[in-house]
C-alpha cells in the first residue's frame, strides 16, 4: 500500500472519530438546553465526516486500487499524492475552526480563515484529480493489448451509448 494511501486511510478514520466525538457533543450540549452550541457546530460535524472522513476515505483507496503510471512518474505522483492528503486535512481542520467562529462572531480573520480552508480543499480535490488522471482518464484497451488515451467526448460516446471501439 502506498504511503499517501495509507496517510489517507489513517487520516479519514480520525476525522471519523473525530465527527463522532463531535455529535457526541452535540447530544449533550442539546439535552443539557445548549440549543446555540448545537446549530454553530452542526455544519462543521457534517463537514468533517463527508469531506474528512468520506471523501478523504475513497481518494486514499482509488489512489491505491487504480493502475500505476509509468514508472518514471511514479516519484512526482507520490509527492503530488501526499500535498493532497496535506492540504485535505489542513483544509478540514482550518473549517473546524472557523466555520464555527464565524456564525458565531462574524468576525473579519474567520471569513479569511474560512475562504482559506475552502481554498485548500479546492486546491487539494484539483490535485487530486490530476493525480488520478493518468490512471483513469478515458483510458481504452485497445486490441494489441497496450493502453491509449482517448478524448473524452469519444469515450462518453462508447460508454453511454454503446458504440463499436475500432481503435483509431
Amino acid at each position: 500500500m502506498p504511503l499517501a494511501t495509507a496517510l489517507m486511510v489513517r487520516a479519514s478514520w480520525t476525522w471519523f472519530a473525530a465527527g463522532l466525538l463531535l455529535g457526541a457533543l452535540m447530544v449533550v450540549a442539546r439535552l443539557s438546553g445548549h440549543e446555540e452550541i448545537v446549530w454553530l457546530l452542526r455544519t462543521a460535524h457534517i463537514h468533517i465526516l463527508l469531506v474528512g472522513f468520506g471523501a478523504q476515505w475513497i481518494m486514499g483507496i482509488a489512489h491505491w486500487i487504480y493502475p500505476r503510471r509509468v514508472a518514471s512518474h511514479e516519484p512526482r505522483a507520490q509527492v503530488r499524492a501526499l500535498r493532497v492528503w496535506l492540504f485535505l486535512n489542513l483544509g478540514v481542520a482550518l473549517r473546524l475552526v472557523a466555520e464555527p467562529a464565524l456564525l458565531a462572531t462574524g468576525a473579519t480573520w474567520t471569513r479569511a480563515a474560512f475562504a482559506a480552508a475552502v481554498g485548500l480543499q479546492v486546491v487539494a480535490g484539483g490535485l487530486f484529480l490530476t493525480l488520478l488522471r493518468g490512471r483513469v482518464w478515458c483510458l481504452l484497451r485497445l486490441r494489441d493489448g497496450y493502453v491509449r488515451e482517448a478524448s473524452l467526448r469519444r469515450a462518453l460516446r462508447i460508454v453511454l451509448k454503446g458504440e463499436e471501439w475500432t481503435g483509431s
